[in-house]
This record gives C-alpha cells, sequence and structure tokens, in this order.
C-alpha cells in the first residue's frame, strides 16, 4: 500500500541518515534491498557508497510522489465519506417517506374496506327494499290489499247510511257496484248514485289518513252537468250526509239547494270582487 511504502522510504531515509560507523556497505545493501522488497520497488540497490547519494535523492522524490498521491486518495476519501454520509440522511429521509406512505395506504385500504362494506349493506338494503317495501313488494302488496279491504267497508258503510248499494273495489281498484249477489260495472249506477259512491269514497279515504271521520265536508258544484233527475238524488245524498256530519258546505249555482240547506250565504261578483250581499 501507499503508506507502507511510505513508512519503508522514511525508514529508509533515516537509516541513511544517520551514523553508520561500523556499518558496512554490503550491509547497509542488503538492509535497503530488503526493504524496497518490502514494498515491491523495482531500485537497483548501489554496490558503492558513492552511488547511494544518487538512489537517495531517487528515493526521497518518489517519496513526495507518493505522499501526494496518498494525500489525493485522503482527500477522494474525505468527500466519498461525505457523499456517503448525504446519501446515508437522503436514504433515511426517503425510509421515513415510505413508512408514511405505507400508513397512507393502510389508511386508504381501511376506508375503502368500509366504503365496500356499507356498498354491501346497501345492496342487502336494495334488495330488501325491492323484495318486500316495493311496490310490487311482499310488504307493499299485503298493505294495499288490508288498505283496499278497509277503504271498501268504510265506504259500504257510509253508502249504507245513505241508503246507497254497496260496492266492490278489485286489486286494481275498479269499482263495482254489489247487486243480488254479483258485480256489476259502476256504469251501471245513476247519476246521483255514482255522485254518492264519489263522496263515500273520499270520505272513508279521508277516515283512513285521519284515523277518524271527518266533521266537515266541501262540495264544488256536486250538480254541474246532470238532469233534473240526477240533480235530486244528489241532493238527497247530501241531505243524508248532512245527518252524520257536523257540516256540509256546498259551492253551487244550483238554486235548488236552497230546499235542503239549513243556512243560505248568497255571492255576487262586484267590480272584480265577489262580495256576499245576503246571509
Amino acid at each position: 500500500s501507499l503508506r507502507k511504502e511510505l513508512e519503508v522510504l522514511k525508514s529508509y531515509e533515516v537509516m541513511t541518515s544517520s551514523k553508520l560507523e561500523g556499518v558496512s556497505i554490503d550491509d547497509l545493501s542488503s538492509r535497503l534491498g530488503r526493504l524496497l522488497a518490502e514494498v515491491g520497488l523495482q531500485v537497483s540497490v548501489p554496490k558503492e557508497l558513492k552511488d547511494f547519494d544518487k538512489l537517495i535523492n531517487e528515493l526521497s522524490l518518489k517519496r513526495r510522489e507518493l505522499q501526494g498521491e496518498l494525500n489525493n486518495i485522503v482527500d477522494e476519501l474525505t468527500k466519498a465519506e461525505g457523499r456517503l454520509k448525504s446519501l446515508e440522511a437522503r436514504l433515511a429521509d426517503v425510509d421515513e417517506r415510505i413508512k408514511s406512505l405505507d400508513l397512507w395506504i393502510k389508511s386508504k385500504e381501511k376506508e375503502v374496506s368500509e366504503v365496500e362494506r356499507r356498498i354491501k349493506s346497501l345492496r342487502i338494503i336494495d334488495e330488501f327494499s325491492r323484495k318486500y317495501l316495493g311496490k310490487d313488494g311482499l310488504i307493499a302488496r299485503e298493505l294495499t290489499r288490508v288498505a283496499r279491504l278497509e277503504l271498501e267497508r268504510r265506504a259500504n258503510r257510509i253508502l249504507s247510511r245513505l241508503g246507497l248499494r254497496p260496492i266492490e273495489i278489485n286489486d286494481e281498484f275498479k269499482i263495482s257496484i254489489k247487486v243480488l249477489g254479483e258485480s256489476l260495472p259502476i256504469s251501471n249506477a245513476s247519476g246521483g248514485e255514482r255522485v254518492g259512491i264519489a263522496i263515500a269514497l273520499r270520505l272513508a279515504l279521508a277516515e283512513l289518513i285521519m284515523g277518524r271521520s271527518p266533521t266537515v265536508l266541501i262540495l264544488d258544484e256536486p250538480t254541474i252537468y246532470l238532469d233534473e233527475e240526477r240533480r235530486t238524488q244528489v241532493f238527497e245524498v247530501i241531505k243524508e250526509l248532512g245527518r252524520s256530519l257536523k257540516q256540509v258546505v256546498v259551492v253551487t249555482h244550483d238554486e235548488s239547494v236552497v230546499n235542503i240547506a239549513d243556512k243560505v250565504i248568497r255571492v255576487e261578483n262586484i267590480g272584480g270582487v265577489s262580495r256576499v250581499v245576503s246571509n
């Protein structure tokens, strides 16, 4: 190595600069040969004392060259150590980033797992909803059946009070009249009966929604487009309703309603404004 070569050359310098009394030329050459052989320097060992000065100069020059090379190598090693430390610091930073990234990935995997679990739950709920809660689901069909039968029962109770024939409501909510155990299309009913059925269904539906019978009924032009006979039938239905409800309000242009009304309020259009003219 360079260090070993330098040490050998230094030893040689010490050896040649020290007092050599009592040392023969052959002994000095032998010792110098062994030192040069240790570092692998291919230099001729002088046999005469006068040639030693030349060798000393050559070896001194060689030592300076080797010392320069060693210094350069030490500088390069120092720089390499600096770069190594910088790389180690960057590697540590990369390791920290990798650890942070691993934690982030794990948190996202957990979030994805939670989302997948929710999606699975929503699919189960959606399937349950379609099967049991949708418009064609088991629960919806059963509720519709119960509501239809209850609407029919309540409407027939009102029709019975009105003295009208009972009705039947099928699965498609089509209405027919029950006559002597048979079901006839509602088109066979008279105009007054059809108005009575319409009123009975509305009252029954109101009972079903509110959970109790309504106390007030408002009818808007119930006799419009009806002939005299049918108007009379409608008024009979209205009269009968007045016995079971607290109040029946009829808004109409038909003067015949005066004959069954307990109270008449007349309203006229005066100057574009509706005003009560008599009470």
